[in-house]
């Protein structure tokens, strides 16, 4: 209402009344229109300054706390607080605060608030609607908000939940200290506004935060595979890890343990003493380390001074003082089981989720790729050397003789091939070729067994090694067959001095079972090896030289002549006869007889085998006896003689020769045959003559080579008896002591020189001698002569045998 006056001409005053109050209105809605829609443009000019600030992702957490002090300066707040919930929604992280007092007594150290133990805050992020509240002292907020609370003099309290894609993902708090202080609507809905930016700009940066790690994750990757697909070292992928996965998860210090003997060892890490390299964790261990092992997946602890295992294994007497807070591990997989574990970890607590265990799983893939890569490169290394190594040993195997190491026939003759070529292709050069063959290399291993002979061989080649140069070849053919090039050569004189260096070193003894084994070798030379086309022909001529110098006398070399080639023709020849010869009935038994001294009466008769040959005529054991136990013939030939001469000799008894006894030679190898008791057995049941009468003659250099012992006792429990032949000849005297030979028998070639050589004599009368000392009957072999029947009467020789009383002679068809 305005009231106003004016006066009349009569000089009176006349009062109007002019009724205002809807111009006040109108000027009041005006203002008030006014006034919000400054605050309205406040209100925008708010949020695009939020906007603005919300808008730099790159830095969230300066962004939050400037919008945090502008809100609360727009709400003239005593406290602002921006909380985020984490990855596992169960605790809420103060992000930003603004206190208006800034007052230093304020506990700052309440960054997270739990929501177990806040169920308040729990039922607002629940039901995500915003709350205002004036006394919130008596909320049942728990101790230590309460605290905070009451330091920051909090009388009034808006709450905004800050929503993303429907869900919260945070609070916004909005304090006064004025407890007079009401909120209005319009600050609520401009809080909710502001929350809603505040979330908004979050979550982008969230997934902005997101993209970066996955790019950078994506990078590590890429640059970590590089590396794995170029390199097989896998310490190299390994430090490439440890750098690529500091730009993903960073780590104050980690480690690599691998399965090794029921135990992980720490085999490579960073930040880690040198000293602790190498250290072993048993897998009986609680350690944590062995929990993603176990498990076979990622683990991450967040805290460890929580965790039971750190506390009983790990952490210090003083927990405060150890650095590691927070741990994670991963498996490293092949073939799903678990070879080793990846670990890092942070010395602040909550640095790890399970999100970055997984991350870090990817990680100890690559890790477990690396290291399977490596070994299974070093086992392919590996097989590759062995695989090299055999076919090394297979070639060496090839061209190399497997007991002694020397190259065998198939070398030796591919050497000899390229020698001869090269002699004829380029300077004419002298070459020769030694052909070896052992001297009664059978007779040793046939009495001593083949563990011995291949003993011998293998001490011969080592002897043939010293014997000739580097640029030489000394191969074993077969058997006791060597052979040797010499290349280059002046002239045939030094092959006849290596093949004399040979036999110094073969004359040296071996020692064989405890005693010492004499061998001696028959040597061909060829001095004009380059003269031949052919290796096959070089050889065959070798081979004959060889044949040459045996037959005149073994121990001894002999040149080749090109008519020994007539030699091997013979000896063929002589072969196939021999085949037939007992079908043909060309074999016959002629009988030496052994005249007893004391009477002058015939008390034995030696059996000797003989061929009458239709071309060669008459040959004795000795032309072809070698020929037969080469070729095996000497079985059926001397069961045959056996047969014969046991049949004979009891035809004479019956006819009243009793005391006639027979005498029989045995070969090495049939000392050799384990059936020889029995074949005896059956001959002499078969002819019926006794036991007693057959004595079986065993040369000395046959016994010297341990003859089975046991044989030798099965044959005396036949009733036959043993004689020790050519006695004075072998080696030893032992074996008158070890085998129960019953009979002694003087070498003939000591008879020649009895009564015109000292020494032979002095060793005639000392083996009569021995022999009678051992209660042995003592023969003489080879006695042709009065003078020397004389002085074995004189020296009372049992019995003798030779030409001065009978030839050998045979019976008439």
């Amino acid at each position: 209402m305005q009231v106003s006056e004016r006066r009349t001409r009569e000089g009176g005053i006349v009062g109007v009344r002019t009724d205002i109050t809807e111009r006040k209105r109108a000027e009041e809605a005006l203002q008030q229109a006014h006034d919000e829609l400054a605050g309205r443009v406040g209100e925008l000019a708010l949020l695009n300054y939020f906007n603005q600030l919300l808008a730099t992702i790159n830095d969230m957490p300066t962004a939050l706390a400037a919008v945090a002090e502008a809100i609360g300066r727009q709400f003239q707040a005593s406290c602002t607080s921006l909380a985020l919930l984490n990855s596992t929604r169960i605790e809420l992280t103060v992000a930003a605060e603004y206190l208006h007092h800034n007052n230093s007594n304020v506990n700052r150290q309440h960054k997270t608030i739990a929501l177990a133990d806040n169920p308040f805050v729990g039922q607002v992020i629940e039901t995500a609607q915003t709350v205002v509240m004036t006394q919130p002292h008596s909320q049942p907020w728990n101790e230590g908000i309460y605290t905070l609370m009451q330091a920051r003099r909090i009388e009034g309290l808006m709450i905004a939940p800050l929503l993303a894609w429907g869900e919260t993902i945070g609070l916004l708090w909005v304090g006064t200290d004025d407890p007079d202080r009401k909120f209005t609507n319009a600050e609520v809905t401009l809080l909710e506004t502001i929350a809603a930016q505040i979330a908004g700009a979050v979550e982008n940066a969230r997934l902005f935060q997101q993209e970066q790690e996955q790019r950078q994750l994506a990078e590590s990757l890429r640059e970590v595979s590089i590396v794995l697909n170029y390199s097989l070292d896998w310490e190299t992928v390994i430090a490439k890890i440890w750098e690529q996965l500091q730009l993903v998860i960073p780590y104050d210090s980690a480690g690599l343990f691998l399965y090794e003997e029921d135990s992980l060892v720490l085999v490579s890490g960073v930040h880690i003493a040198a000293d602790f390299l190498g250290h072993r964790m048993p897998l009986t261990s609680p350690n944590p380390t062995l929990i993603p092992f176990r498990l076979k997946k990622p683990v991450a602890i967040d805290d460890v001074s929580q965790h039971p295992h750190w506390q009983e294994d790990c952490l210090p007497p003083d927990p405060g003082t150890y650095l590691i807070k927070s741990w994670m591990g991963a498996p490293l997989l092949s073939t799903g089981e678990a070879m080793g574990v990846l670990t890092t970890d942070k010395f602040e607590a909550d640095a790890y989720r399970q999100a970055q265990a997984n991350i870090l799983q990817i990680f100890a893939n690559q890790a477990a790729i690396a290291i399977q890569n490596a070994r299974l490169y070093r086992q392919a290394q590996q097989d590759l050397k062995e695989r090299q190594r055999a076919e090394e040993q297979m070639r060496h195997m090839a061209l190399h003789d497997a007991l002694t190491g020397l190259p065998n026939r198939t070398l030796f003759m591919t050497r000899l091939d390229q020698a001869l070529y090269q002699a004829r292709d380029g300077a004419w050069q002298r070459l020769a070729v030694l052909f070896i063959d052992l001297d009664r290399f059978k007779t040793i291993n046939d009495s001593l067994g083949h563990q011995a002979g291949d003993y011998l061989l293998v001490t011969v080649a080592q002897r043939l090694r010293r014997c000739i140069r580097s640029s030489d070849t000394v191969a074993r053919l077969s058997g006791d067959e060597f052979t040797i090039l010499l290349d280059p050569l002046q002239d045939i004189r030094e092959a006849e001095q290596v093949a004399e260096r040979i036999q110094r070193e073969l004359a040296l003894p071996v020692n064989l079972q405890n005693q010492n084994i004499f061998t001696s070798a028959s040597i061909g030379i060829v001095g004009d090896a380059q003269t031949y086309e052919r290796a096959e022909e070089l050889l065959r001529d070798v081979d004959l030289a060889m044949y040459q110098a045996k037959t005149e006398g073994r121990a001894r070399h002999a040149l080749f002549e090109p008519n020994q080639r007539s030699y091997v023709l013979e000896r063929w020849e002589l072969e196939n006869d021999l085949r037939q010869a007992l079908a043909r009935q060309e074999m016959s038994v002629y009988y030496q007889p052994v005249v007893a001294l004391a009477d002058g009466q015939m008390s034995q008769v030696e059996a000797l085998l003989r061929w009458q040959h239709p071309q060669r005529g008459l040959l004795d054991a000795g032309q072809f006896i070698s020929v037969a136990e080469e070729t095996g013939l000497i079985s059926p030939l001397s069961e045959w003689l056996f047969r014969t001469a046991c049949a004979q000799v009891q035809v004479w008894r019956t006819e009243g020769h009793t005391r006639l006894r027979l005498g029989v030679n045995l070969s090495a190898h049939q000392l050799q045959r384990p059936d020889l008791p029995a074949l005896l057995q059956t001959v002499l049941t078969e002819t019926g003559l006794d036991p007693a009468a057959l004595e079986l003659e065993i040369s000395e250099t046959i016994a010297a080579y341990s003859v089975d012992l046991a044989i030798l006792t099965k044959l005396k429990e036949l009733g036959v008896s043993l004689a020790i032949d050519d006695f004075g000849i072998g080696p030893s005297l032992a074996m008158l002591k070890e085998f129960p030979f019953s009979t002694l028998k003087i070498d003939r070639s000591l008879l020649s020189g009895l009564t015109g050589n000292a020494g032979d004599r002095a060793i005639v009368l000392a083996a009569m001698a021995l022999g009678h000392h051992l209660n042995l009957k003592v023969i003489a072999e080879g006695v042709e002569t009065e003078d020397q029947l004389a002085l074995l009467w004189l020296h009372h020789c049992d019995e003798i045998q030779g030409y001065l009383y009978a030839t050998p002679f045979r019976l008439r068809r």
